[in-house]
């Protein structure tokens, strides 16, 4: 497939209302060719780069595609340095990466990304913009080249740096990855080098180990160091680390290197011999010493269950390999070629993995063990018979059929003439109980074999696999077992079946043109257009005659349209065989004689009832056999399950209530999905019985039931074109047009059921304005559940216009938090015009908590949403006239709203610097404390991030304005002038911003405004408390490398700040 054909292939899908755009886009990351030579690069990122950039830039709210996007951008990036001109997009790449390192602005923490992305693609494609990559990137290649060359002086250098301090170095580290980077390394080489290096490698860690002694850590490490040599050559690797037992009475002695190794033997056994003499001496002689004992029946169980790696090393075994797998990425050849060490180290991981999960057959070790284990389990030491039970337990699970060993040993011993030994009994009795993952009476039932087998069986039922009609059966007849999970295995099964049954449908392909008759235009344009209008049920009337239905042209993805058309649309003809009595072979015969048959349907339905006891949710397998049923057969089964349905909506036993709207939900969504290609004529008659069910289904909605009803109308019209579910639609437009009702569930649920209409995204435009049209009429809804809002508590003691006010601000502000948290492109202008009212209503909520709480969080999420220039102008434009607003609470929000916004759109703002620094000194004397005080925690932030300079003319200002004198005389006498005050606190309090914009370093400006601050010791109150609060914050951030700082003031300076920092006027 060429360049052109990967873009024609896969930009159709990218509708950012579909999930398909995802999967386009992580094609396109596989597929697209980023290191073409620059001749050629005209065919490759020239054609799809500014358009992806454009895409990405266009969308706002992370979505779950962005991280493929970046791979790809970041890839471009490193395979073209110097080609590509990133300036114009700078600002949004930049402010994408400041977000994800959530840093706090002011008081608040910023939530970070849903998806974090990758640091070293990140890395990457800075480093690519800035220039050339590193030297280590450049030395990793010409390894990749010439192994032979650059690895062993690699080897040496690594061996030679890592002696026991060092190794010791590595194991102290908080986390693994040193350690991890470490044997990767080692892995790497051993398993692609040659035998000359190979011994190179295997000489220096045999050199390192037995030289040396090492904490448990280091211990670790070193035997993460053997097992790759092991792997690569165990012959030569077992030569040198011999294990030869040494005959001693009661103890097995174990050296390292001898020189007359012995491996005739079976190396298991002696360990099993050795170790089980050594458990005989501490059981004997040192039965309470646990942990001895403990260590000895870990090791005694290794050779029946080790064979390299244990289960719980599984997951360091994966993550491992991940860090591999990009430690030693071929950038030379592309993304998705790897080394051959690294393919084979994924091999042996996926065969690592299904040895861990293959259950075993037994031995002639595991036997012994396992007999050695129940003698252990019945001894009469109660701590013995306690850890043995629980490597026993191990064992048992592990390995099929293995609980015969332990039977038969029972048997025997409840069965033994005389008197019983009591603590064998009691360890024969907690052998029976067994844990949470073996109970040993369980292993003779019959069911759970068949259950086993279902599972197995089910895992063949494929196309090219013969399956007998036995099978079939067997299936069928497992639906109404008496036990409860061979009914629930039985399920998937039949859903499988039904698929494997299904008759092929008929496709066809035509060019657009040939579709409209008309022709069109093929140029990009995502959104809604005369050419895919045609998609949406706008104006759509359903056809009448069966012929004008099959021949419509329905797209059921939903992506079909909205970006661009593909040259070329396949699609099923609307029309499918279905089986009847006449056609239908054998097999199939099976299924339809088990439905057909209404006393099977009502008993399989009682059954279904009360299968999920504790588990209410949707049934998805079961959806399915429903839907493949009511594919192949039609409309054949309707009226017996349309009995049944009212039945199970009408049930009046409380207990099953819940489980019975669940089966009915279950059902009928299947039924729906199912009937995808009836004819016109079956379709009418469906939903004429269809419709008056489910109209007196949403007049007695439990509120257990709401959820899988959802669920029922999500999945029943999932990836379905809505024209070829008009049914469905029209049936939940009239949900749209019900009247409301005074119960308030009743009016939530059928919104809820409305909801679901979110599947169908653009293509219902009609319906979505009847939606907007009831909502609307609905943000004053006297019963806050109809709203929608989660504020606690109604509002008592004011009247219904305040009320009906109250309901509507607290509607608009969860409106404005959804908005933010859903919508990919959240901010218009409409929303940007809302800002000066969402500050005005501070202070109506100033009492109640919950919605303050959800007012700020809205502006927040707005302030931290990505906002293009346009949209900032904007939203400064609005800030100015709410600082001119009579409300300080609007005020106070408005100024903290800019920090937010700025910090996270930094580089798009930067523009409108003046502005916003006019804005905030306008607030740092402004007439209210609180709004001086926001302002200059704003001011601070700013000159810190570097968005506006602190110049000499600012430090000048703040001090002419914090000398004002805030005497005046009034009719001879000497008052206080309360204008004054406010012009020498924000005079200080810029001064504070000035100080606080510093935390770590001490600038040309800090000691100049400090000495400044030190001259208002004697200041009101107000004042002194501003300066208090700045002063600690200062000695706080600075305290660790004062002895550097204090460097950068003078004698003096050192003398006045000591008697400030010290005075009991600040630190009482």
């Amino acid at each position: 497939m060429g360049r052109c054909e990967i873009l024609d292939e896969f930009r159709p899908w990218l509708c950012p209302f579909d999930t398909a755009f995802a999967d386009a886009i992580y094609f396109f990351n596989l597929f697209l060719p980023v290191a073409l030579p620059p001749n050629l690069h005209h065919q490759g990122f020239k054609l799809w780069l500014p358009e992806f950039l454009g895409i990405w830039e266009s969308v706002c709210n992370n979505p779950n595609w962005e991280q493929n996007m970046i791979h790809i951008f970041s890839f471009v990036a490193w395979y073209n340095i110097g080609y590509i001109d990133w300036e114009p997009w700078l600002s949004h790449i930049f402010t994408l990466f400041l977000k994800m390192l959530s840093l706090p602005v002011g008081n608040l923490s910023i939530a970070p990304p849903k998806d974090v992305h990758s640091i070293p693609v990140i890395a990457s494609w800075i480093v690519a913009m800035m220039g050339n990559g590193n030297a280590a990137k450049a030395f990793r290649n010409l390894a990749m080249l010439r192994p032979e060359l650059v690895v062993p002086p690699i080897v040496e250098q690594l061996f030679s740096s890592v002696d026991m301090s060092n190794a010791r170095t590595v194991t102290n580290v908080k986390d693994d990855t040193t350690e991890i980077e470490l044997t990767s390394v080692v892995t790497g080489i051993v398993q692609q080098c040659s035998s000359k290096i190979f011994q190179v490698v295997r000489e220096k860690i045999m050199n390192f180990l037995v030289a040396s002694s090492f904490t448990p850590r280091v211990s670790k490490l070193l035997t993460d160091l053997v097992q790759p040599i092991l792997e690569v050559n165990p012959i030569e690797t077992l030569n040198a680390l011999t294990v030869a037992p040494v005959d001693f009475k009661y103890k097995a002695q174990y050296t390292v290197c001898a020189k007359e190794p012995k491996f005739k033997e079976n190396l298991r056994m002696r360990l099993i011999i050795d170790i089980g003499k050594l458990l005989d001496h501490l059981v004997d002689r040192h039965s309470d010493d646990a942990s001895s004992i403990s260590t000895a029946l870990q090791i005694y169980s290794l050779p029946s269950c080790y064979f390299g790696l244990l289960a719980n090393d599984y997951a360091k075994l994966n993550n491992d390999f991940d860090i591999l797998k990009y430690s030693f990425e071929n950038k030379l050849s592309g993304r998705r070629y790897h080394p051959r060490f690294v393919i084979i180290k994924r091999l042996a991981k996926e065969i690592q993995s299904f040895s861990i999960d293959n259950y075993q057959s037994l031995t002639k070790i595991d036997k012994q063990v396992i007999l050695k284990l129940v003698e252990l389990s019945i001894n009469r030491y109660s701590q013995v018979r306690c850890i043995a039970q629980i490597y026993l337990f191990t064992m048992l699970q592990r390995y099929v059929f293995s609980y015969n060993v332990v039977v038969d040993r029972i048997l025997k011993l409840l069965n033994a003439p005389g008197e019983a030994d009591h603590d064998e009994i009691k360890g024969c009795l907690y052998i029976l109980l067994g844990d949470d993952a073996f109970f040993l009476p369980t292993k003779h039932s019959t069911w759970r074999q068949q259950e086993r087998t279902v599972v197995f069986i089910s895992l063949l039922l494929q196309k090219h696999v013969p399956i007998p009609s036995s099978c079939i059966r067997t299936f069928s007849n497992f639906l109404v077992h008496d036990n409860v999970k061979l009914r629930m295995a039985a399920s998937p099964s039949i859903s499988t079946l039904c698929r494997l049954q299904k008759l092929p449908r008929i496709y066809v392909e035509k060019t657009l043109e040939e579709i409209l008759h008309r022709p069109i235009n093929t140029e990009c344009h995502p959104g809604d257009r005369d050419d895919n209008l045609w998609l949406t049920i706008n104006d759509y009337i359903p056809p009448k005659s069966q012929a004008e239905w099959e021949q419509t042209c329905f797209l059921d993805k939903s992506f079909h349209g909205y970006y661009k058309w593909p040259k070329i649309i396949k699609y099923p003809l609307n029309k499918r065989e279905r089986y009847t009595r006449e056609n239908m072979p054998e097999q199939v015969a099976i299924l339809y004689n088990r439905f057909i048959d209404k006393n099977f349907v009502a008993k399989f339905i009682q059954l279904m009832v009360l299968d999920k006891e504790g588990d209410s949710s949707f049934d998805v397998n079961r959806f399915r056999m429903f839907k493949g049923l009511f594919r192949n057969f039609g409309s054949a089964f309707v009226d017996h399950f349309m009995e049944q349905l009212y039945a199970l909506i009408r049930e009046k036993i409380i207990e099953i209530q819940e489980g019975s709207q669940r089966v009915a939900a279950e059902i009928v969504a299947g039924m729906i999905r199912g009937s995808k290609y009836w004819t016109v004529e079956m379709l009418d008659e469906l939903w004429s019985k269809l419709t008056p069910f489910l109209n007196e289904l949403c007049m007695n909605l439990s509120s257990e039931a709401v959820l899988n009803w959802g669920c029922c109308f999500w999945f029943a019209v999932a990836d379905v074109d809505p024209r070829r579910t008009y049914h469905t639609v029209e049936f939940m437009r009239s949900l749209i047009n019900t009247p409301s009702t005074a119960n308030t569930f009743i009016e939530t649920s059928r919104w809820n059921l409305v909801e679901q209409l979110r599947n169908f995204e653009w293509r219902i435009p009609a319906v979505w304005h009847e939606v907007n049209a009831h909502a609307k009429d609905l943000l004053e809804h006297p019963y806050k559940a109809v709203r929608e809002s989660n504020i606690s508590g109604e509002i008592v003691g004011i009247d219904s216009k305040v009320r009906q006010a109250l309901n509507f601000i607290e509607t608009v502000i969860q409106l404005c938090i959804e908005l933010t948290g859903r919508s990919l492109q959240p901010i218009k202008h409409g929303i940007i015009r809302l800002f000066p009212d969402l500050c005005s209503i501070e202070s109506i909520v100033a009492n109640d908590e919950s919605l303050r709480d959800r007012l700020t969080l809205n502006r927040m999420a707005t302030a931290v949403t990505y906002l293009h220039v346009p949209f900032i102008e904007a939203f400064i434009e609005q800030i100015e006239y709410v600082c001119k607003s009579s409300k300080w609470h609007a005020r106070r929000a408005a100024i903290e709203f800019v920090q937010h916004m700025i910090f996270c759109n930094l580089f798009n703002a930067r523009p409108f610097a003046p502005r916003i620094r006019e804005i905030v000194l306008k607030c740092l004397f402004d007439e209210q404390l609180e709004v001086r005080t926001i302002a200059s925690v704003t001011l601070a932030g700013f000159y810190q991030c570097g968005f506006i300079q602190i110049t000499k003319e600012d430090l000048e200002y703040f001090r002419l304005m914090s000398k004002t004198n805030y005497f005046i005389r009034v009719d001879g006498k000497k008052v206080t002038s309360t204008e004054n005050i406010v012009k020498r606190h924000g005079g200080v309090l810029g001064l504070c911003a000035i100080v606080l914009s510093s935390p770590y370093d001490i600038p040309i400006h800090i000691p100049r405004a400090l000495m400044l601050l030190c001259e208002h010791s004697h200041d009101p109150n107000l004042i002194r408390k501003s300066i208090k609060n700045a002063l600690s914050e200062f000695r706080r951030t600075h305290h660790d490398s004062w002895h550097e700082h204090r460097e950068k003031f003078t004698e003096d300076q050192l003398v006045i700040l000591a008697d400030v920092l010290i005075s009991p006027n600040y630190y009482a």
